[in-house]
């Protein structure tokens, strides 16, 4: 998903964002009292910008209680970025207010706005504009090969989106995939991350396991469908299995056997388990940051914070930007050279 597109906001949102519409008076007061860090922001020349649909002049918006998911995706890489234990302290993007360092990227998709969070409140960059364009360690294609690796699995043990074609509940894929064995969600994984090199096929752990096994596993072109119908019906030697796909498990590919002891260790919270494994803030090169600080974060980047803040129209921070430098209130250059060369397009 393009950040323009997040800017956009067209995606199911089962719950809306508080939006507040206050007097400019009243902004002025709710920016002295809980936004004294963004003055520093200012100053460095490196704020938060949002295009959206028009909520007047300035307004108070709130995402704490809050629920979106991404709009051309079926969510699961939002979900796992939640489920993910290392990434406790990023905010969920499914509560964010999504934004960009750039003003240009949102300047053509709503109306733009300056953003402004609460002191203190977290703030997720990224190094880049599209988080679709991270790699991951264990995922071909990063984040969109996560998403559908994840779809294709699920839907191989008939898994389904909860609304439409959005998946929204951890809890429920952690217990739906609990129904299966973990060599086999890690088997049926392996397959649909294009993982399965020389050393590791479907056909070398169908040859291992039918050496012992009684019920053989014939590799015709339906051996997905052969190996779920022997495990529901209970005729899979799960034990077997497990030493066959051990044994096919080679030393060079090491990424493999990290993947499936995820599997085999967390076999009620297989979800959740992997999405600890592939997602963490390093790896997703996510720079977190507060309210002060966002000078922190690196050229044209995709944002996004959770909770309270106040949302200035451009016409209105344009004054406002002018006025501080007239009082000789530090701004940064390229603020003062925006709010400079956008000043004759607004005036009454």
């Amino acid at each position: 998903m393009k950040v323009n597109e997040l800017l956009l906001e067209k995606t199911l949102i089962k719950k809306k964002w508080r939006a507040d519409k206050v007097t400019v008076s009243e902004a002025i007061k709710l920016l002295n009292n809980n936004c004294k860090s963004s003055l520093t922001d200012i100053a460095k020349g490196v704020i938060l910008w949002r295009g959206m649909r028009g909520v007047g002049k300035v307004a108070a918006l709130d995402s704490t209680e809050a629920y979106r998911t991404s709009r051309d995706t079926n969510n699961l890489y939002q979900l796992g970025m939640e489920a993910s234990s290392n990434m406790k302290g990023v905010p969920p993007r499914s509560k964010s207010f999504i934004c960009t360092t750039d003003y240009t990227t949102a300047d053509n998709y709503g109306q733009l706005y300056t953003m402004f969070p609460y002191d203190d409140t977290p703030v997720a960059g990224l190094d880049t504009d599209d988080i679709f364009d991270i790699d991951l360690k264990y995922v071909t294609d990063g984040v969109q090969g996560f998403s559908s690796m994840m779809e294709n699995t699920l839907a191989t043990f008939n898994i389904n989106p909860d609304q439409g074609d959005k998946f929204t509940s951890i809890n429920k894929l952690d217990r739906a995939l609990a129904a299966f064995d973990s060599h086999v969600v890690f088997f049926i994984l392996c397959k649909h991350l294009y993982l399965f090199p020389p050393s590791f096929l479907p056909q070398d752990v169908a040859d291992e396991y039918n050496k012992t096994a009684k019920v053989k596993i014939r590799m015709t072109t339906s051996w997905v469908n052969q190996l779920l119908r022997l495990h529901d019906s209970g005729k899979l030697d799960t034990t077997i299995f497990a030493s066959s796909v051990d044994k096919v498990l080679s030393a060079s590919r090491a990424y493999l056997s990290t993947i499936r002891d995820a599997m085999v260790d967390n076999p009620k919270n297989k979800f959740t388990a992997l999405s600890s494994l592939i997602f963490s803030p390093d790896d997703l090169e996510i720079t977190l940051t507060k309210p002060g600080a966002l000078s922190q974060i690196d050229g044209d980047a995709e944002c996004w914070f959770s909770g309270k803040c106040i949302a200035i129209n451009v016409p209105l921070f344009i004054e406002i930007i002018l006025e501080m430098h007239k009082q000789k209130i530090k701004v940064g250059k390229d603020l003062l050279d925006f709010a400079q060369e956008r000043a004759p397009d607004y005036e009454d």
